[in-house]
């Protein structure tokens, strides 16, 4: 994502508490932080456009983090969070059937802090000052559970089951949609 940004003129800023092998090759700077412990002094103010991108969960305040993000932001800037829906279906029946327990990745990460329905993510970012300009949608990953991650491609032979899945977050979004995308105004 970072790589298209810049392709498109933007100066992009990636903060972490890692640095992973390649990431600094995509962006114009990378800060290593914990946002546990607030945002990184170094960090710029007037920032156009943050992406929290599946961030938010990992921290245990995000209503202080996403404070501390309003106070950086430019006039008319905005912040764009996913958000994984803890109210999807498969933690739903995990839980009911007594299998709640961490996983290696999605809505049950086990370096998850924090989880959210759509509710509570709005409960949220109303009491740190935000209003929600806009919200959408996702579906199940198909391609992440195949391949890994490895292709953005889904096989035809589960395109029927993404379709049926497309539909039914239209319906229910709070049961069906694996993550919640906001555009948040300070």
């Amino acid at each position: 994502m970072s790589s298209e940004f810049r392709q498109c003129g933007h100066r992009v800023i990636g903060v972490d508490i890692q640095q992973i092998p390649g990431v600094a090759d995509n962006v114009d700077q990378f800060i290593m932080a914990d946002l546990d412990q607030g945002l990184p002094p170094e960090l710029q103010t007037e920032i156009d456009i943050v992406v929290c991108a599946d961030v938010l969960e990992h921290v245990r305040e995000p209503e202080e983090l996403l404070r501390e993000l309003a106070e950086r932001l430019s006039r008319g800037g905005v912040v764009v969070a996913s958000i994984p829906n803890f109210g999807h279906w498969y933690p739903r029946l995990r839980t009911i059937l007594g299998l709640f327990d961490y996983d290696s990745r999605g809505i049950l990460d086990s370096t998850h802090v924090r989880f959210f329905t759509r509710r509570s993510f709005e409960r949220t970012a109303l009491a740190a000052g935000y209003t929600v300009n806009r919200i959408g949608y996702t579906g199940l990953p198909f391609e992440v559970i195949l391949r890994g991650g490895n292709s953005t491609k889904v096989p035809s032979i589960l395109r029927p089951i993404q379709m049926i899945d497309t539909f039914l977050i239209k319906v229910r979004p709070q049961l069906f949609a694996y993550q919640m995308l906001y555009e948040l105004r300070p």
